[in-house]
């Protein structure tokens, strides 16, 4: 999967046991994006002119070419709708969640990942009891890097991710409607969270609006700000999750917790 999955793992809070965390969002890929407000770099060799394989692989280059991306992402699963903001840039990024009227928010640098949410997400999405979600509601935690839990918080972070999910095997190339008023021409194939419908304007090679939707889930997506990287800053001080074996992961008491941003 490519984002916006958090795998169930074990945690264990000072002595109190802590369930499985359950999948923030768990989707499989999807895009769209809106005309209004993204910043699409034209190319020379936009994608018009070329056949669908050659197409699909001028996308993928000049996404990972870029330095970062805002994504607005819409999700509705089993009648939960569910909507997060990506900044990614090449290395870092910061993901906000909103359930319910609940907003959390991940950041993702090359040596951590830190996590800040209120008591009712910590408890749904992350198996905290009520007394421990009480406890470190909207408080900075963080998540080495080397193991299994910074990676399933980190997935689909980076500019690389981005490129990576919207790679398309078996490419078709076929006309669309303008979006917008602006002109696209759009690759349809399969990708790694499903058939994704991708609508790229017309004398770019940058996505602007894609689309996955089956029985079970429908994603949105807004690309915005192409080429522009987002000002990420992770808290300076933030209650450390460690892992003293491979089935035990502990929590320290907090001390301060100074958030980001």
């Amino acid at each position: 999967m490519w984002v916006f999955h958090i795998s169930a793992f074990a945690r264990k809070l000072s002595v109190m046991k802590i369930s499985k965390v359950r999948s923030i969002a768990p989707i499989g890929l999807a895009v769209i994006a809106s005309a209004c407000g993204s910043s699409a770099v034209t190319s020379a060799n936009s994608i018009v002119a070329l056949n669908a394989v050659s197409a699909e692989s001028q996308v993928t280059k000049a996404i990972l070419a870029e330095s970062g991306v805002h994504m607005d992402i819409r999700v509705t699963q089993n009648g939960v709708t569910t909507e997060q903001g990506l900044d990614a840039t090449k290395t870092n990024s910061l993901r906000t969640i909103t359930i319910n009227g609940q907003t959390a928010k991940i950041i993702i640098t090359p040596n951590a990942a830190f996590i800040n949410a209120p008591a009712p997400i910590l408890t749904a999405n992350f198996g905290f009891t009520s007394q421990e979600a009480s406890t470190f509601s909207s408080k900075w935690l963080s998540v080495a890097a080397g193991n299994s839990e910074y990676n399933a918080l980190a997935a689909g972070s980076t500019i690389a991710n981005i490129a990576q999910a919207v790679a398309l095997s078996s490419p078709i190339k076929r006309s669309h409607a303008p979006i917008n008023g602006v002109s696209v021409t759009e690759l349809y194939g399969q990708s790694i969270g499903g058939k994704l419908a991708l609508e790229v304007p017309n004398g770019s090679d940058l996505p602007l609006l894609g689309t996955i939707a089956s029985s079970s889930i429908d994603v949105t997506l807004t690309f915005s700000n192409w080429g522009t990287s987002a000002k990420i800053t992770p808290p300076t001080s933030a209650i450390p999750l460690t892992a003293p074996s491979s089935t035990s992961t502990t929590l320290a008491q907090p001390t301060s917790t100074t958030a980001a941003g």
